[in-house]
């Protein structure tokens, strides 16, 4: 049923009827309350500032940095063994090298050419003299001293 209206010389339809046709919406059937609903408040947010959090903060920063410091350590003295270790083998070759010097020149063979060059010759016979007495007490004052033992040298030297 549709009715037309004017207003201010226009014809408006109206569809009141259509309206009423529409089936209405279904509302879905809410359970019966049990209990009434506790009041809900909000979380109290956390302090941002605690003392002891910041306690250990600073303390995790300063462990952290004595362990950064302490390998830092570690690595500038594991170069200093290093340098160390490479001067004691320079040194060590060195050694080695003098011995073999001394080694060579120390050799008989070495010693008898260096005389012969320099004219010595070697003699006929070889003939050793050993000493059964002995030796006479000299008429040095000095032998004499230290023949007394040394007892009388410290006495001695005092009078000097």
């Amino acid at each position: 049923m549709a009715s037309t209206a004017t207003r201010g010389g226009a014809a408006v339809a109206t569809r009141r009827a259509s309206a009423a046709r529409v089936a209405p919406r279904a509302v879905p059937a809410r359970a019966p309350r049990s209990a009434p609903k506790p009041k809900l408040a909000p979380v109290p947010q956390p302090a941002l500032r605690r003392p002891g959090f910041a306690a250990f903060v600073l303390i995790v920063a300063v462990a952290l940095l004595a362990v950064v410091g302490s390998y830092a350590y570690i690595a500038q003295q594991q170069f200093q063994v290093d340098k160390l270790q490479k001067a004691r083998i320079t040194e060590q070759r060195k050694y080695e090298q003098l011995r073999l010097q001394v080694a060579q020149l120390t050799a008989p063979e070495r010693i008898v050419g260096a005389a012969q060059q320099l004219g010595m010759v070697t003699p006929a016979q070889v003939t050793y003299i050993q000493i059964t007495e002995p030796l006479p007490a000299a008429s040095d004052p000095t032998a004499e001293i230290l023949s007394n033992g040394w007892q009388n040298v410290k006495a001695d030297l005092g009078k000097r």
